[in-house]
């Protein structure tokens, strides 16, 4: 069956939601939960290009996405998918984050070959669908802020990931490899049709989308 990009003033079908179930980083042979997705649009405040070298240095971005994580057995499946739909392919990036502790939501330091950043953003967890409430800066010297954030703010986490960045639109796709955690899909759309429109199209099983951070359970040693 041949997939195209819908109509978005369609109105969409929603899924129903099951709770999250626990998960074994032995075995990723496990699904994705959701739950049904909020029928508002909202409308997207950052650029159309990629994040990262696309945005003026130092310049802070604030964007309301609606995003999902899920845990695959395999990214082979969910790659060729998604290049039916011809997307733009950003490349593959060895990313380093660093998150900081902070009063609330999360603030994270990206240092990859792609993509510098700091990130602070806001969002539920939930193994579900959900909003993220997100202020961006890209950054041209992560080394250096590393080190004055490490001076003023204690270290939560440091992951490590190996993540393909793709473009359909105004939604940003990572396929994401995590050592001795597996393999991970993350979607982060403009509005809920959007999201609603890809984890369809991947045809994910309903029952795991992944709630957590990375941080709450890949940490790496540092």
């Amino acid at each position: 069956m041949t997939w195209s990009i819908p109509d978005w003033k369609k109105p969409w079908s929603r899924h129903t939601a099951s709770s999250a179930r626990s998960i074994t980083h032995a075995s990723l042979k496990k699904a994705c939960v959701r739950r049904p997705l909020s029928s508002r649009s909202r409308k997207w405040r950052s650029p159309t290009s990629s994040w990262g070298s696309s945005l003026k240095p130092h310049i802070p971005v604030q964007k309301l996405n609606v995003e999902f994580k899920a845990r695959l057995e395999s990214l082979d499946a969910v790659r060729a998918k998604l290049r039916t739909l011809k997307p733009r392919e950003a490349g593959t990036d060895h990313q380093r984050d660093t998150y900081f502790e902070v009063r609330e939501g999360r603030l994270k330091l990206r240092e990859g070959h792609i993509e510098n950043s700091l990130i602070f953003y806001r969002r539920a967890d939930q193994a579900a669908t959900r909003d993220s409430h997100v202020q961006l800066a890209s950054i041209s010297n992560p080394s250096e802020l590393r080190r004055v954030l490490e001076a003023a703010l204690p270290i939560r986490a440091v992951v490590e990931k190996l993540r393909e960045i793709y473009f359909v639109g105004q939604t940003k796709i990572h396929l994401d490899r995590i050592e001795n955690h597996g393999c991970f899909l993350e979607v982060e759309a403009p509005n809920a049709a959007d999201a609603d429109f890809f984890f369809r199209f991947f045809e994910l099983d309903p029952h795991a989308l992944e709630g957590r951070s990375y941080s709450d359970f890949a940490t790496v040693g540092r």
